[in-house]
């Protein structure tokens, strides 16, 4: 997880503490992950700031492999407690509810009145058909999408879906 501008201080403190115990160790991420049980890349995010383990054995393990005394597994242990409660308060953050998302100017507000009728020169069946259209569309889109999106962009995203889903549905879904 990456960790937050204002919470950096304490991560990149826990962090070079991290790396001078892999450099003086003369060892590899590699070799040192092997050993202590996490992935090379875990361990390289580890050590350079943009992630802290969520256990404190993972920490005590990679210190004692790096022959650290026992003075400075105590300092990189309130280094971690520092850092992990900062990646707490990001995530729980990050977690909160966003606001309520707008109507868009395409979807009328929902005390519009919607017409019964289909607009003169289209088949009946066409808005039905263009509306699941758009839903499919839609929701491939978000699907493909929504891994590198924002938690505010996925809840925007899976509100026009549904609004198109609505409109699929025609005029008496939409009263509903």
């Amino acid at each position: 997880m990456a960790l937050r501008d204002s919470h950096s201080r304490s991560a990149q403190e826990f962090a070079a503490r991290l790396l001078e115990l892999k450099v003086r160790s003369d060892r590899t991420f590699e070799a040192l992950s092997l050993r202590v049980g996490v992935s090379r890349s875990a361990l390289h995010r580890y050590c350079s700031g943009r992630g802290v383990p969520a256990d404190y054995a993972v920490v005590e393990r990679l210190g004692r492999l790096c022959r650290a005394d026992e003075r400075e597994l105590s300092e990189l242990h309130r280094l971690w407690v520092l850092a992990d409660a900062a990646r707490r308060r990001d995530s729980q953050r990050a977690d909160r509810p966003h606001p309520p998302v707008r109507h868009l100017a395409a979807v009328p507000p929902p005390d519009t009145p919607v017409s019964a009728t289909p607009p003169a020169g289209r088949p009946e069946w066409l808005r039905p058909a263009l509306g699941w259209a758009l839903a499919a569309t839609a929701a491939g889109a978000l699907t493909a999408w929504s891994s590198r999106a924002t938690r505010r962009e996925q809840a925007l995203h899976r509100a026009l879906l549904q609004e198109a889903l609505r409109a699929a549905k025609g005029p008496t879904a939409l009263a509903a």
